[in-house]
């Protein structure tokens, strides 16, 4: 869906980058200019791709990549789907921006929106840092992890 909201938007100003292993497949072997792929990055490599980037799009399930956005000021954009847990951290309309399932006009709309309205998301960009701070750093999942087995181990 990213790929298609991408060519839907027609913007030369615009780029993506597709980060992660394809082990589903989706990913077409022939891609669009203004489209790159890498596989999976971790550490100095991750950190220094996250900060150069504007906006972070992950319209397929959710995961600690909402976590890594977070924590690097990205304002995060999903299609409303099955997520893991980590979804519970986005705030729409605050942190990011939630379209719905399938709806790649929106999605383009969307990401549109975020990367032409500087104010907009840098106002994200400070909620989604203050969302990693108080909630989702790796210290609060930790925390809450051991809570939730010393609760379990209570009944």
């Amino acid at each position: 869906d990213l790929i298609k909201a991408y060519q839907l938007m027609n913007r030369s100003d615009i780029g993506v980058i597709l980060v992660g292993n394809d082990i589903e497949n989706v990913i077409p072997t022939q891609l669009s200019q203004g489209i790159i792929h890498i596989p999976a990055l971790y550490g100095k490599e991750l950190q220094e791709l996250m900060m150069s980037c504007d906006v972070c799009c992950c319209p397929g399930a959710v995961g600690l990549n909402i976590v890594d956005a977070m924590a690097y000021g990205l304002p995060f954009v999903t299609e409303a789907a099955d997520h893991g847990p980590e979804i519970m951290y986005l705030k729409h309309g605050r942190n990011g921006m939630l379209v719905p399932l399938g709806r790649i006009d929106l999605l383009s709309d969307t990401l549109i929106k975020l990367l032409d309205d500087e104010r907009l998301r840098k106002k994200m960009s400070n909620l989604a840092k203050e969302t990693y701070r108080n909630d989702a750093s790796i210290e609060n999942m930790y925390y809450g992890f051991i809570n939730a087995v010393r609760h379990s181990l209570k009944q």
